[in-house]
């Protein structure tokens, strides 16, 4: 007789945490998917698709905000503790919601609908802590895509090691402060300038008080926005261990920490300060020092938030003084970012397409004819280009090498040419077919090198340059110039 144990219930816990974590990230692949197959349909965007397709428009609006939703929920899942009060009001936790998500076998849109519930307790407009929001004192989407394929042990001691070195991540981290100490507005301002000033909307405050404020309030650019910085994906190689991954991770939650401090301070002042004009806020606003992060780099040596052109990005360097500063070493890093790209094809959708653009990717390829299901091929690549491990990207690669198939004259090249032609803001996806040729040919002033119809001639100047490759032998690292010819 084969005896059975019953799990314990940190086990339990553990269980419900991972089946949560892998529908959330099936249902984000099945809204990617649909959203990307309704875009295909149309080229307008934004104001422009509203007035003239509104149906399509509010279509496309619902799945953005149920993947929204599902992506918060996901960067909540994967750093908070099961156990731990998230909603103060509620006493809620994560572990209470994933054992409702799955005894309930909540699915589908409501899904995202349940965990936007769950998290809209930051909301100034909540009941929690009226006229104030919450603020993350690490960003619920700058540690997601890191830890999104790493199992709930390596997820539970990478947090260990990083709250022993002083960094609060999870949702059970949250300030409440004021929403002019937190991120931009539009409209409403926050409670203290209302009530102090007597400001009601965006246009009454001054410009110099709103420059000095918005240079320092949580989300400030100097921090990495409304967005935050993301650890990115790709860099690492596969199986580092926790230790390895926060010394890479520790400048992208430096910049958190210090941006969620600079919220708290400016919060102080605008709601406790001593004040009563503009001029005297400024001068207290203006204590809080400028450039944060400056002191902060990637592996490249670039300083957080350096913003590059595709051509800067294909030429960089890992800067190997800088990665011993991180305290990693070459061999923690993934070493395709030692070799040249020499596949034209997957470097052209994978390497060189903006993340943001991939719609506009699928709304070009039906001009030519292929069958191709984009509304999947673009999905996955968005996927490839977020992670871009070897199972993404052959993924990717996969599916619109179907594209190439059914279009024989499509080579590598070709494809590189008409993608940047596709995501380029002024194209038009309905010019036809006869149009392909001349795309392509005028899609070599959007790449970085010229249209060239052989595979051999891509591969070539993909190699051009400068290189830093390992030596097997002897175990180092050295660089070797091509000159272009």
């Amino acid at each position: 007789m084969v005896k059975t144990k019953t799990p314990d219930s940190g086990q339990t816990v553990e269980l419900l945490i991972e089946t949560i974590r892998a529908r959330i990230l099936d249902r984000i692949d099945e809204v990617e998917i649909e959203r990307t197959g309704i875009s295909s349909t149309v080229a307008e965007r934004g104001k422009t698709l509203k007035r003239i397709n509104p149906k399509v428009y509010r279509d496309i609006e619902r799945l953005s905000k149920q993947l929204k939703s599902l992506k918060r929920g996901l960067g909540g899942l994967l750093t908070s503790d099961p156990n731990k009060v998230i909603n103060p009001n509620t006493g809620e936790t994560w572990g209470q919601l994933v054992k409702e998500l799955v005894n309930d076998d909540i699915k589908g849109p409501k899904l995202a609908s349940r965990l936007a519930s769950f998290g809209a307790f930051v909301d100034a407009k909540s009941n929690v802590n009226p006229g104030r929001v919450g603020h993350h004192r690490t960003g619920l989407g700058i540690l997601r895509e890191i830890l999104k394929d790493k199992p709930f042990d390596y997820r539970t001691k990478f947090k260990q090691i990083a709250e022993s070195k002083g960094y609060k991540i999870g949702e059970e981290f949250i300030d409440f402060i004021d929403p002019a100490a937190h991120k931009e507005f539009t409209t409403k301002v926050g409670v203290a300038l209302a009530k102090r000033l007597g400001y009601t909307k965006r246009s009454d405050v001054p410009e110099n008080l709103m420059k000095a404020i918005a240079d320092r309030y949580a989300h400030a650019n100097q921090f990495g926005g409304n967005k935050g910085w993301d650890v990115p994906v790709g860099w690492l190689k596969e199986g580092v261990d926790e230790e390895t991954l926060f010394k890479f991770s520790q400048p992208y939650l430096e910049a958190a920490k210090r941006g969620a401090d600079a919220g708290l301070q400016l919060d102080e002042i605008l709601t406790k300060g001593v004040w009563e004009t503009p001029e005297e806020l400024i001068e207290q606003v203006n204590k809080i020092g400028l450039n944060q992060t400056d002191d902060l780099f990637d592996i490249y040596g670039n300083q957080l938030g350096t913003k590059l052109t595709g051509k800067q990005k294909a030429i960089q360097k890992v800067d190997l003084e800088a990665l011993a500063k991180l305290g990693l070493s070459p061999d923690d890093l993934n070493q395709g970012l030692f070799k040249s790209k020499v596949n034209p094809i997957v470097q052209a959708v994978v390497g060189r397409t903006p993340a943001g653009k991939i719609a506009r990717v699928a709304g070009a390829l039906p001009v030519i004819g292929t069958t191709v299901d984009v509304g999947i091929a673009a999905a996955s690549t968005k996927t490839a280009i977020e992670d871009p491990s070897t199972k993404n990207v052959l993924r990717a690669g996969g599916n619109w090498l179907e594209a190439v198939d059914q279009t024989p004259f499509f080579v590598g090249p070709g494809i590189n040419a008409l993608i940047h032609r596709g995501t380029d803001e002024n194209y038009d996806p309905t010019k036809g077919p006869e149009k392909l040729l001349s795309t392509i040919k005028e899609g070599e002033k959007y790449t970085t090198t010229p249209t060239d119809d052989t595979v051999v001639g891509s591969m070539m100047r993909n190699i051009q340059g400068t290189n830093v490759v390992k030596d097997e032998e002897t175990d180092e690292y050295y660089e070797y110039t091509i000159p272009k010819i």
